[in-house]
């Protein structure tokens, strides 16, 4: 299937991504405007402050456990992406591994504490992907061949045995980067909603306690 997304279909995969980036951006817009507009807030919060929540927002046990799969879902994503091309994997689904591995700390932990933890800007990484995707595609004019255009070639390093390099590795870190800032500038973005109810809700029962 990658060997398809990245050279067969490479156009099209180069749109989707495009797409893709797109459309996170647009719904980061749209909250990031919804939290704004204090007439939406007002009827937005207390939705949110009715919610069903358990007594432990932020179970010890899911904490721990998130704290172990962070690195070991990016090493299965780093695997994957290695191994695609040929093989099943590659950067699309990579960049799903990616995503789970980072969204599980959302949940286990809140928004506010993984986006004070946060090294990376899901917006940069958005553009840095379509970047390289696009500059991918336009290397194969040098060379004289349609755009996105894949060409590969066998090298050796020693002690290693010969293995084979391929152009669309490159488009493939592109549609990596594009994928993974997509879904979580997105998941991310719509995460502060649940934490601006939060927050409302804590100042609702303290302003009740204080009452009281």
């Amino acid at each position: 299937v990658n060997t398809i997304i990245v050279d067969f279909r490479g156009f099209d995969t180069y749109g989707e991504i495009t797409v893709l980036g797109i459309a996170a951006l647009v719904i980061s817009a749209l909250v990031e405007a919804l939290l704004s507009q204090s007439a939406v807030k007002d009827r937005l919060m207390p939705i949110l402050q009715n919610a069903d929540r358990s007594g432990d927002r932020h179970p010890m046990m899911l904490v721990v456990a998130t704290r172990f799969l962070l690195p070991i879902g990016m090493m299965v994503g780093v695997y994957i992406f290695l191994r695609g091309h040929n093989l099943p994997g590659g950067g699309f689904v990579a960049g799903l591994v990616f995503s789970i591995a980072l969204i599980l700390q959302y949940i286990a932990s809140g928004h506010g504490w993984t986006a004070a933890r946060k090294r990376i800007n899901y917006q940069t990484m958005i553009g840095l992907g379509v970047l390289i995707a696009t500059a991918t595609g336009i290397g194969s004019w040098i060379f004289d061949r349609a755009f996105l255009t894949s060409n590969y070639a066998y090298i050796e390093i020693f002690p290693l045995e010969k293995f084979e390099v391929a152009t669309a590795a490159l488009f493939d870190l592109g549609v990596f980067l594009c994928v993974f800032g997509g879904v979580m500038l997105a998941l991310a973005t719509m995460s502060r909603l649940a934490q601006k109810g939060g927050e409302a809700t804590s100042r609702h029962a303290f302003d009740l306690r204080r009452r009281g």
